[in-house]
Parts: C-alpha cells; structure tokens; sequence
C-alpha cells in the first residue's frame, strides 16, 4: 500500500511537472519514511529475549534487570534462597521502589524443606519492610509458578527457582515486554497476592493460538494437550517431571503418527522411585527417544515443550509447570506459548547440543 502512495505520488509530479508537486513528493516521501522508521523501532523494543542456564552471562541478565526497577517489582518464588536477589530486593524496597513478594509457603507435603524452605528470604524481606505474601492454601495445593514482573515493563517467565542448585541446572528464563502480556502477567500477579477471587481463564485455550499466557491449573490441560496433538513432524521436551498418564499417552500416539518425540529428562529426578518409567516405555515403545542425562553433569529442571522446530508451525512452552498430575491439574502454574522464532531457534539448538551428554539410565542414576 505504501509503495502504490510513492508511486501515485511520483505520477503526479511528472505528470504535472510543477514545483508544488515536486514539494508535496518530497515532503510526503519524508513523512512514510519516518513512519516506517518509528514502526521498526517499536517493534525492536517490543522484544523477547531467552536466558539460558547454566550461564554467568543470564544470572547478570536477572541482576540487571532487578536494579533496572525505578517504579515497582512484583516477584513470585516457589522457592527463593539467593542472598544476592534477596538483598537486591530489600535495597530497592528501602529505596522507595515498590517490591512485592510472593512465595510458596512451607509444608509438609515436600518434607526436605518443610520448616526451611524460604524462611530466611521472608525474615529478610520483612525487614526491609518488603510486602510479603503467600499464595492461599484454600485455592491450589502448592504455589509453583516463577515470575518477575519490574515497573510494568519487563516480565520473565522462569523455570528457574532462585537457588544455587537451580543456576547450575538446566533452566530457562523469557524476557518479555509486550505490554498486553506484561499487563496480563500483573493481574495475575495482583490477584495472586491479594487473595482475590480467580481470574476468568477459561478463554485460555484461545492464546495458545497466537501467543499468550498458560495460567494453571484452569484451562491448563487443555492448552498442553493441544499444544503436543499440534505438532505435524517433531516434538522436543526438556521436563524434570513427565509422569502424567494422559500426557504420556498422547505423546505415544504422537509418535506411533510418525511424529519424532524426543525428551531429554534427568533419571530418577527426586531420588527414590522414578515414577517417570511408566512414560519411558511408552514414549520408547511407540518410536519416540529419551535422553538420560546424568545429573552430576547436568540436572534437567527445565520445563519447555517444543513444537515442529524450523517449520511455520514452530511454538514452545517455556513455564514451571512439570507433566505430571498434580502439576497440571492443582497446582498454582505459570508460563508463555511463543512463536518467536529466535527463542525456538535458541531452544532447538541447545537441545540438539544437550542430546549429546546422553548416557544409558543406569550410568544417569549414579550419582
């Protein structure tokens, strides 16, 4: 369309062959090309960006970020054990700039850090005079979703809990600052911490479409269903966690359609029983490909699933929620479907490159 205006106007100026044509022509001409420029800027500034751990270069990208904050950061943790984010936050607090913290709350359904987990980040937190909040008890069995959110701007979506373990594992983080999703992601975060009734996600299904928000557990199922019977040639999972039966049923289906499944999990990944072994079978049955990676190199704590990379149907979930039940079904979740294409170019490439630490499940399991 703005080529036919150039042109419509560089019809008139030789067809006239009049100084005020010529102007006009010059002058609109200007005007289209300052438009295009301002176009190509907001849509470099509207911008998504993967950080990818382990990695000194994504801890500084946090860090950075964190001091970036001006106005506000809202921050929700399921478990948040890092003394150099936990005195960021209360320096900026101290500051004037509004933090809100959101935690999972200790329990005894996870035993090893029953009285531990958090307790130390929330006496620091409250210090500083830091808003903190636990998600309710009465809504969802367990708060699990990672998430930041600085001066309405900036949102990261985590598989990443602030520990020390979690930075040496593999985990990914996307920066978002679109801001239909930021503003999304902040209502969630709002009602969240104010105890609010439930946001209305049963549209969810509807942003898997184009890129959007999963937002478990209601509607969850639904959209990661759909997102793995979407995938035309290959499917690509990191997951810490992959012992749902429906899931792991249509993965099977998935693959005995001819569609390349491949997993890279860690063996045994909470020690003990691997519940996992159920959908091993049933991936390795049908075609598909798991790839043990043993933990003393690389823990998988990541949770992503990639679809039908290097076509035009290429789309990832990058969030917190594992494929499994409880996960998926009542637990607090969060995390993005995106189309981007240098994400999933990111993504696809270092899982080629992770297939490579493969080693057979019993060797994983040594420790």
């Amino acid at each position: 369309m703005l080529n036919n205006l150039l042109s419509y106007t560089q019809y008139l100026c030789y067809e006239k062959s009049h100084i005020t044509y010529l102007g006009i022509y010059v002058m609109f001409r200007f005007i289209i090309l300052a438009l295009l420029f301002c176009l190509n800027t907001l849509n470099q500034s509207l911008a998504e960006e993967l950080l990818i751990f382990p990695s000194d270069h994504s801890k500084e990208q946090i860090v950075k970020a964190l001091n970036s904050a001006e106005k506000s950061i809202d921050f929700a943790m399921y478990r948040l054990e890092d003394k150099e984010i936990i005195n960021i936050l209360s320096s900026k607090n101290r500051k004037g700039i509004k933090v809100r913290v959101l935690l999972h709350k200790p329990d005894l359904y996870h035993p090893p850090f029953a009285n531990s987990q958090n307790n130390e980040a929330v006496e620091i937190l409250l210090k500083a005079g830091i808003s903190v909040s636990y998600l309710a008890d009465h809504k969802y069995l367990l708060s699990h979703y990672k998430f930041i959110n600085i001066d309405d701007k900036l949102s990261l979506i985590s598989t990443l809990n602030f520990d020390e373990g979690n930075y040496n594992s593999r985990n990914f983080i996307i920066s978002e600052d679109s801001p239909k999703l930021v503003q999304k992601y902040r209502e969630i975060f709002d009602n969240d911490f104010n105890d609010k009734p439930e946001i209305n996600d049963q549209n969810a299904p509807a942003l898997f479409k184009n890129h959007g928000i999963v937002l478990g557990p209601n509607g969850q199922r639904k959209i990661l269903e759909e997102l793995i019977k979407s995938a035309n040639k290959s499917i690509h999972i990191y997951m810490q966690d992959l012992s749902d039966p429906e899931i792991g049923l249509l993965l099977n289906k998935k693959a005995k359609e001819g569609v390349r499944v491949e997993v890279i999990m860690s063996a045994a990944p909470f020690g003990g029983m691997d519940f996992n072994r159920v959908n091993h079978t049933l991936i390795s049955d049908a075609g598909g490909k798991i790839y043990f990676l043993p933990s003393y190199k690389l823990y998988i704590h990541a949770k992503t699933v990639l679809i039908d990379p290097q076509t035009s149907n290429a789309r990832a979930y990058v969030g917190s929620c594992n494929l499994w039940h409880q996960a998926i079904s009542v637990q607090r979740e969060l995390g993005i479907i995106t189309k981007n294409k240098k994400t999933i170019s990111s993504l696809y490439n270092i899982f080629k490159e992770d297939t490579k630490l493969e080693v057979s499940y019993t060797e994983a399991l040594a420790k």
